[in-house]
């Protein structure tokens, strides 16, 4: 049965979740143009992110205010051309960058200070509007002032549609009474990749302000001056681009102007409109020139430059035509070309591009009915790929081989009806029992398989949580302390990778470091800043997260228990 502090542990899950929409006042307010406009009130701190893409460039800007008003971002920038190794269908160049750029200007000779964001506005472009104090003379009584806004500051955010490249503006506003001297300093930082990872040896990467010679401005009251930033990346032979940042600004602008404008959808609900429409610009930018052509990819930060079954073949391609928008139909018409190179009379196997359960289920309901033989080679293993199959076969289909390397699929004529029970899911029993295991207390599970938990239990009870089989049930106990412990997820039998951050949250709060080794997907840990938020002690690197462990998360949990 579910105790009290267990009760106060779930409650919390879905209030973290649902925050925003507790608010009677919605974060974010749609204007005139379309656009979304987020007005920076009390509720902070607050964070978000955002993907962008052009034809040679992904980023995704995780960006925000913390809790002084200030403006924080960290640009995680994708080239999806330049591969690495091994070449898979996860190899493109990745790097995460927090340059601020802000800090380096020079206002009457000293640095900006004492930030207020007053508003952040998505277009097309990420757009941040701040205030800025500067400091005073250390002398008299001017050291006892209180900081006055000297300077607005706008900075713009977007891809470039063409070249491999975030570009970045930067204008400068002056809102005192008087001349201000600003000085933005000639800034270029180079990073070379280890060649050794690269298909192309090491690649190139270059930060910075794209500013003219003169770099000393005076600017009067409610004047302004503009210079641009940039981080881009290139390979072996090729070399820095220069380009017009304000150009480049109106092709992106151009770009998103046609997709807002073609095929609109219409509702009573204007969340629901706007919603549609920035839909709209994310299926369409995120189009890659490859040397097999356009090809349009998921994002996300691990699907680029490559070809997934069921995400063009089901969700973009259907919907670029009723767009007119032509490089999307031309990325359709390639994804396509590249599977038909494998059909062939002799029903020889097709190609899986990733080895993962969506992948391996669409296959299997595609070539129930398909005629001849359908081969899957690294198939996915997990109980409910058995599950689909015996469903399917069931109603008639011709499945072998489910739960192993192998799936072999006979196609027959058609599928008759029938009634089918579903198994349990594992996913969803191993977060109730990790939910356990970090807020203490006792829970029985029912109707579940046990045998489909048994990674999930033995890392548990390895931790010191003691769970006891009863038939189709689990007994969840933990009452002591909980030891560290090293886990590292694996296709199934191995950790499932969907119960990674639920046992993160376990580990955090283990005597001792713990090392947590993700083996199935890049990218897994943006949770991490969370948990750090509240109060967890992790470090990582690439695919591994050191986890040292502490007393307890979130000090609210006290205060609810308190006040309840």
């Amino acid at each position: 049965m579910f105790t009290r502090k267990m009760k106060i542990v779930l409650l919390l899950f879905v209030l973290f979740c649902l925050a925003d929409n507790a608010n009677a006042t919605p974060r974010w307010r749609i204007l005139d143009s379309g656009a979304i406009e987020w007005q920076i009130d009390g509720r902070l701190p607050h964070y978000d992110h955002i993907e962008m893409s052009g034809l040679k460039v992904s980023a995704v800007l995780r960006y925000g205010v913390n809790g002084d008003g200030q403006f924080v971002m960290e640009r995680s920038m994708i080239w999806p051309m330049l591969r690495t190794i091994p070449n898979n269908t996860h190899a493109s160049l990745m790097q995460r960058f927090a340059i601020d750029y802000a800090s380096l200007l020079l206002v009457n000779g000293m640095a900006l200070n004492n930030e207020k964001v007053k508003s952040i506005c998505i277009d097309g472009r990420l757009t941040v509007v701040s205030l800025f104090a500067i400091g005073y003379q250390n002398t008299g009584t001017a050291r006892n002032r209180e900081p006055v806004p000297v300077v607005e500051l706008t900075r713009s955010f977007f891809p470039s549609t063409d070249k491999p490249m975030l570009c970045e503006r930067y204008t400068v506003k002056n809102i005192s009474s008087k001349p201000i001297s600003v000085i933005v300093p000639f800034q270029k930082a180079v990073y070379k990749t280890d060649p050794v990872k690269g298909v192309d040896g090491s690649y190139t990467i270059v930060t910075s302000i794209q500013n003219k010679e003169d770099c000393l401005y005076t600017i009067a009251p409610k004047e302004s001056l503009t210079f641009d930033a940039s981080v881009q990346a290139y390979k072996k032979g090729e070399k820095e681009l220069i380009v017009d940042i304000a150009d480049e600004e109106h092709k992106r602008m151009a770009f998103v102007d046609k997709i807002w404008n073609n095929l609109s959808f219409v509702s009573p609900d204007p969340v629901v409109n706007t919603a549609f429409a920035f839909a709209k610009v994310r299926a369409a930018e995120s189009i890659f020139a490859t040397g097999g052509g356009f090809m349009h990819s998921p994002g996300g930060e691990s699907y680029y430059a490559a070809v997934w079954a069921n995400d063009q073949a089901e969700y973009a391609n259907p919907f670029f035509p009723f767009l007119g928008y032509d490089i999307g139909n031309a990325s359709a018409l390639n994804s396509f070309r590249l599977f038909a190179r494998f059909m062939n009379s002799d029903y020889k196997p097709i190609p899986s591009s990733i080895i993962a359960e969506g992948n391996t289920m669409n296959i299997m309901l595609a070539g129930v009915l398909a005629d001849g033989m359908t081969i899957i080679e690294n198939a996915a293993k997990e109980p409910h790929i058995v599950d689909l199959a015996n469903f399917l076969n069931s109603m008639g289909a011709n499945i072998m081989g489910a739960g192993t390397d192998v799936i072999k699929i006979r196609g027959v004529k058609q599928l008759r009806g029938g009634a089918y029970s579903i198994i349990p899911d594992q996913i969803e029993a191993g977060t109730y029992m990790t939910a356990v295991a970090a807020a203490g207390g006792e829970v029985r599970i029912n109707n579940v398989i046990p045998k489909h938990l048994d990674c999930i239990t033995a890392k548990l009870v390895e931790m010191g949580v003691e769970i006891q089989e009863d038939g189709d049930a689990l007994i969840v106990r933990r009452s002591g302390k909980l030891t560290s412990t090293n886990v590292k997820t694996m296709p199934y039998p191995g950790f499932p990778t969907d119960i990674q951050p639920q046992i993160a949250a376990v580990l955090c709060l283990a005597q001792g470091t713990s090392v947590l080794t993700e083996g199935v997907w890049d990218n897994r840990y943006r949770y991490v800043d969370e948990f750090r938020r509240m109060g967890a002690q992790i470090q990582v690197d690439g695919k591994i997260a050191v986890i040292e462990g502490v007393e307890k998360l979130c000090d609210f949990i006290k205060k609810f228990d308190k006040e309840n």
